[in-house]
């Protein structure tokens, strides 16, 4: 997990694609007036109503943005994670995370236990190790996004939206 701390002003914010289903926006860029450019930042709808009014007021903002390539099909995706406003004021993404990494890890290891055993079978368990191998990602993803709740969690009287 990386989060990575930008403080600057926000010159532009680039074409943005709303996807209403995970509410959120998906900017293809945002420009910073210290030249730092962010490309495919993605941003909660709660989140990104404090992004836009900064950048309209023109103060100087910090953005925790988590970069991750296990969040899109993208090398660079990036997800603003909170938003420190000129006022002090920390707004940041409530992150929907429930325990379930952890039958997904279990289900994950029983596939594996599983397949091992049914190899002599008509090769069953090769197909049961290659479905374990594919709930991998989740298994990663769940965890990285614990860490980014986590994280959350420890600003400092941060308002989470």
């Amino acid at each position: 997990m990386e989060i990575i701390i930008y403080k600057s002003h926000v010159k532009e914010l680039g074409g943005a694609a709303v996807d209403s289903s995970n509410a959120a926006t998906t900017y293809s860029y945002i420009e910073l007036k210290d030249g730092q450019f962010l490309k495919s930042v993605g941003v909660s709808y709660g989140l990104n109503g404090v992004l836009q009014l900064a950048f309209e007021e023109g103060e100087e903002v910090e953005l925790h943005v988590y970069k991750s390539s296990l969040l899109s099909d993208n090398d660079n995706s990036l997800v603003l994670v909170a938003i420190k406003r000129a006022s002090d004021k920390i707004f940041a993404f409530k992150m929907p995370i429930s325990n379930i990494s952890i039958p997904i890890k279990i289900g994950m290891y029983l596939l594996y236990a599983l397949g091992i055993f049914t190899i002599p079978f008509l090769g069953i368990g090769l197909i049961l190790i290659w479905f374990g191998w594919k709930l991998r990602p989740i298994v990663k993803l769940t965890d990285e996004l614990k860490k980014i709740k986590i994280y959350v969690d420890n600003l400092k009287d941060a308002i989470v939206i």
